[in-house]
């Protein structure tokens, strides 16, 4: 049996740590997933099953200026309600379409002030396409869209975005937020970028985030001679 070395067992323990759990409130870098019940408990049917809903929140103590995500599936895909749009659907249409709460969307405290296109930063990051002449996407595998806040207020945990994707969807999430200064503090940036795994967001708790540190560490003092 192969001896398992500490950096062995913090590396199981990290890849533990990260894996959503259904249901679960899942906490990294002050973005929040929140996996929505369709059913409200068992009270009514699941109109969008072999789905995943995520409710996208981020907690914050100033006012939450901008917002880019960019998600780039490798298997599955988003719904994408054919009545639905870039933002949050009207409640009143519920009751004749009822996938449409559960569409794909963004908006910053329940309303889409203004889109300023493609994200230029995450797409550089990962090398996708979004020139000048680009504007947003949300398709079947790709979001990659940049919107703002033309009144900021937003503060605490302020939504902003719901995603469904079906529950084989794997590839990569990047998202990043401008925060206002609080006095006469600077705008602070907010940033994440992780897998989808299974239809979910991976967001790892801060204390996996603080395990792969230490998993680094004890790696590189184990190549040490």
């Amino acid at each position: 049996m192969m001896k398992q070395g500490p950096f062995m067992l913090v590396a199981l323990a990290l890849a533990l740590a990260a894996v959503p759990a259904m249901g679960q409130n899942l906490v990294g870098n002050g973005v929040i997933g929140t996996e929505v019940d369709r059913t409200n408990g068992g009270l009514k049917d699941d109109v969008l099953a072999g789905y995943v809903t995520t409710d996208l929140v981020v907690n914050t103590e100033t006012d939450l200026l901008t917002a880019e995500l960019l998600v780039l599936l490798d298997t599955g895909s988003f719904y994408q309600d054919p009545v639905g749009s870039n933002g949050p659907p009207m409640a009143a249409f519920y009751a004749v379409f009822p996938k449409l709460e559960f569409d794909t969307y963004v908006h910053i405290g329940g309303t889409l002030e203004s889109v300023a296109g493609c994200s230029p930063d995450l797409s550089a990051l990962h090398g996708v396409d979004c020139t000048g002449e680009t504007g947003s996407i949300m398709s079947d595998t790709q979001i990659n869209i940049t919107w703002f806040n033309t009144a900021p207020g937003d503060i605490g945990d302020v939504p902003v975005a719901r995603v469904s994707m079906t529950d084989d969807a794997t590839g990569r999430w990047s998202f990043q937020a401008i925060r206002g200064g609080e006095g006469g503090d600077t705008p602070s940036n907010l940033y994440a970028d992780f897998p989808i795994i299974g239809g979910r967001f991976v967001i790892p708790e801060p204390s996996a985030l603080a395990m792969a540190g230490l998993a680094g560490l004890l790696i590189i003092a184990r190549r040490r001679p």
